[in-house]
């Protein structure tokens, strides 16, 4: 009986085999038909978003659970999702819930599909990564529908856990030292770089880094990609995230340090958990993180070109158009998808009209009935039907009155209380508080700030500037993912160091404490410039009270500020990420912290 042979690691990094060319994996057509559908799949997200996606359903629902208990009461739509789509709203008309039902079905078997391929193509590393990428966008748009199909969740959710883990290991050669050093080093059988200690004998020192940068950031975007909606796809996960990351820091030890500053810090928080909750930071992230692997798949790709029989896998045989026709099935797919669901809107339109015809067609029948051949002996003597029928006189109250004997004649005439709809006591009621208002109302012209509630009480999901604020924040996750993906793409062998805004892969670690350094203190300190403006409450001088009367001159001058601020903070945080050549050096700590000061400092002059 024939076995295979044992892999000698040691020999083959010695001397290198020759890289073998295999279409049937990362030859042009499967590249296409993975990516194309990738990429189809996050259009089709977006579209969903922009068309169908409805705020007030994407909170959190019951898990079987009764939809009136404590733990499973709504909880408010996200306010960036909900200003985006109203101002979407102004411009297009959204459609009808064939739409919706059309993209969640097509989805589905986008879904269906790409748990097998994508287990399948685990051993192609970035090409799983597309795969798993467009897994996530499906798992994205299903998270409502998976609400209410708990075994179908469950199941689809521990296939997903095996493609990722399965992806992850895939991954893990990729950060060997002997990983594409050299084009000579190609052909090395993978098995043979998941031990680390097998390093690139021709010059260890070419990676003094140790583990490679991209192959970190692989994993990081794709476990936290799979982290956020398996953590949305359950009622009991998400409760406990909301509860701990924003309800509990929301409520505790407020009044415990200076109410401003933590009032400040409360908002940058609660601003970062509404930008990581949107549909829109998600839809944003997953394009990220398809970009980065459709990079490093094709930068990957082209290190191993310099070997002549590898340009096999460029040529157009009968597998690569296959796996490129199959695209065709998406587009009949969706056609016929949406086609059958217009017919099941038709026919349940149909069944409706049906329905409702024969209840008028009942209601006619029965008041067309003759009246019973006693009704004269029981017709009330003591009330006419002429006189009950008559006219209330204008402003008589009859609340205290007996009641109107019943008609026989008429079973459907109802007889008004008063001309009003209302009695003397519904008409009084909260007429004292009518008044104490009336007494009371502040003149407008008088100030032009008005404190009805807490600082901390208030609902700053109403003010403009708290929505700047988000779209700030997102504009430095953007910041980052561009850093990031500067350096991602390399030709040859040569150039595949990390060459980006943030240097060199060979020290991966400097650029993660780079990276971790201004993510947990620079960026939320340049949110902070933003928030403390705006929770601080300032009287405007009574000079310039005349002049602001005109709500056109108070407009101009709010968006004047909020511009400034913004533009203050955004020129701190791109400053201590990239080390701008208008800043301070970046090395210099205290130099970044007395800027800060000094841009808060003027951030604050502004906003008074």
């Amino acid at each position: 009986m024939s076995s295979c042979p044992a892999l000698n690691c040691s020999a083959a990094l010695a001397f290198p085999p020759e890289l073998k060319p295999n279409p049937d994996v990362s030859g042009i057509g499967v590249l296409i038909g993975f990516l194309a559908t990738a990429y189809f799949a996050w259009i089709l997200l977006v579209v969903h978003y922009v068309l169908v996606f409805d705020t007030s359903n994407a909170g959190l629902k019951a898990d079987g659970d009764s939809e009136d208990s404590a733990d499973g009461a709504d909880y408010p739509t996200n306010p960036i999702d909900e200003s985006l789509l109203k101002f979407i709203s102004k411009w297009f008309e959204r459609p009808q819930d064939t739409w919706k039902e059309a993209l969640e079905k097509l989805l589905l078997i986008m879904s269906d599909q790409q748990i097998i391929t994508g287990k399948l193509s685990s051993e192609a590393g970035s090409l799983s990564s597309a795969a798993a990428s467009r897994h996530i966008i499906d798992r994205l748009l299903f998270t409502l529908y998976l609400y209410e199909n708990v075994p179908l969740r469950s199941w689809r959710l521990g296939l997903m856990t095996i493609l990722i883990a399965s992806l992850v290991i895939a991954l893990i050669p990729t950060g060997n030292q002997a990983w594409l050093t050299d084009t000579d080093y190609a052909g090395i059988p993978a098995w043979c770089l998941f031990n680390y200690s097998n390093s690139d004998p021709a010059d260890p020192s070419d990676n003094p880094g140790g583990l490679g940068g991209p192959m970190e950031l692989s994993i990081l975007v794709l476990v936290f990609s799979y982290a956020t909606r398996a953590i949305k796809m359950f009622r009991w996960s998400s409760i406990q995230s909301r509860l701990y990351l924003r309800t509990k820091p929301g409520n505790k030890w407020i009044f415990l340090i200076p109410y401003y500053i933590i009032l400040s810090i409360l908002l940058v928080v609660r601003s970062w958990l509404d930008l990581f909750e949107s549909m829109m930071f998600e839809i944003t992230w997953l394009l990220i993180a398809l970009i980065w692997g459709t990079i490093r798949l094709f930068g990957t790709r082209n290190t191993t070109m310099g070997n002549g029989n590898i340009l096999e896998e460029n040529f157009w045989a009968f597998g690569q158009a296959l796996a490129t026709a199959m695209l065709g099935l998406l587009v009949f797919s969706a056609i016929e998808t949406y086609i059958g669901q217009i017919d099941i809107d038709m026919g349940v339109n149909l069944l409706i009209s049906l329905l409702e015809t024969g209840r008028k067609m009942k209601r006619d029948a029965s008041s067309n009935d003759p009246p019973p051949s006693d009704n004269a002996s029981t017709k009330s003597p003591e009330c006419p039907v002429s006189e009950a029928r008559q006219i209330v006189p204008m402003g008589r109250d009859i609340a205290d009155e007996s009641t109107v004997a019943s008609l026989t004649q008429d079973p459907q005439q109802v007889i008004p209380r008063s001309w009003t709809a209302y009695s003397t006591e519904e008409r009084t009621t909260g007429e004292e508080n009518i008044q104490l208002n009336a007494t009371t109302r502040k003149n407008p012209r008088s100030s032009l700030v008005v404190e009805s509630t807490a600082p901390h009480k208030a609902n700053y999901y109403e003010k403009s500037w708290y929505i700047v604020l988000a779209m700030f924040q997102y504009l430095q996750v953007l910041s980052v993912s561009g850093g990031i993906l500067s350096g991602a793409y390399y030709i040859n062998p040569s150039d595949q160091n990390f060459s980006g805004l943030f240097g060199s892969d060979k020290y991966v670690y400097s650029i993660f404490l780079r990276l971790l350094n201004w993510l947990t203190v620079y960026a939320p300190l340049s949110s902070f410039i933003i928030t403390l403006p705006y929770t601080i409450p300032a009287k405007v001088p009574a000079i310039f009270r005349k002049w602001l009367l005109l709500p056109r001159r108070r407009r101009v001058m709010v968006f004047t500020k909020q511009v400034v601020i913004f533009a203050i903070a955004e020129l701190f945080s791109l400053d201590t990420l990239f080390g701008m050549p208008f800043g301070l050096p970046w090395e210099d700590v205290i130099g970044d912290y007395s800027q800060f000061l000094l841009v808060l400092v003027l951030s604050g002059v502004i906003a008074v």
